[in-house]
């Protein structure tokens, strides 16, 4: 049984295409201009072309992933063992990995850093040539589980039932959040 993946046109509410090949259940999907991506339960990173829709390549990992983040020649996954894995996009297996202490839920990575929301509520930012920890930052009582950003602020969501902003300049939580 092959699970699917589908590329829906918002506007009209239909489907375009179906993207077959994972073999368990699809977790995490995301898109550019020229690739579409998609994790699953089978333990795998797919990579399709977002022109044509076919497989372009599959990224084997030794565990379960929450979620990834990509940019023209790097993916960034979490996977369920506490593992941040470093894919470049023209090699296999994953280039490198980092253990982490929570649990990551979101990555999030802009120029040389990336950003990681996890278990604990904590909001870190990090390195990425190096993948050392750059600074821990405290705001959520609960859990991270999305990171989005505009040119000035990152919006973190929490199971905590907040939403805290953040300065990209500094980090520093905004007063009002």
């Amino acid at each position: 049984v092959y699970h699917e993946g589908r590329t829906c046109d918002a506007t009209a509410y239909t489907c375009e295409h179906v993207l077959m090949g994972h073999e368990a259940g699809v977790t995490h999907g995301d898109m550019s201009e020229s690739h579409s991506f998609s994790s699953s339960e089978d333990l795998t990173i797919r990579v399709w072309c977002a022109r044509f829709y076919n497989p372009i390549r599959v990224i084997h990992c030794d565990a379960e992933i929450r979620h990834f983040t990509f940019d023209q020649s790097l993916v960034i996954a979490a996977t369920t063992e506490k593992k941040l894995l470093f894919i470049d996009m023209k090699k296999e297996p994953p280039s490198h990995s980092l253990d982490v202490e929570d649990s990551v839920n979101f990555i999030w990575l802009y120029g040389a850093r990336f950003l990681t929301g996890d278990s604990a509520g904590l909001l870190k930012e990090w390195d990425l040539p190096s993948g050392a920890l750059l600074r821990t930052l405290h705001g959520h009582m609960s859990e991270i589980y999305c990171i989005q950003a505009n040119k000035n602020q990152i919006f973190t969501s929490s199971y905590d039932g907040s939403i805290k902003i953040w300065y990209l300049s500094d980090l520093k939580p905004d007063p009002a959040s």
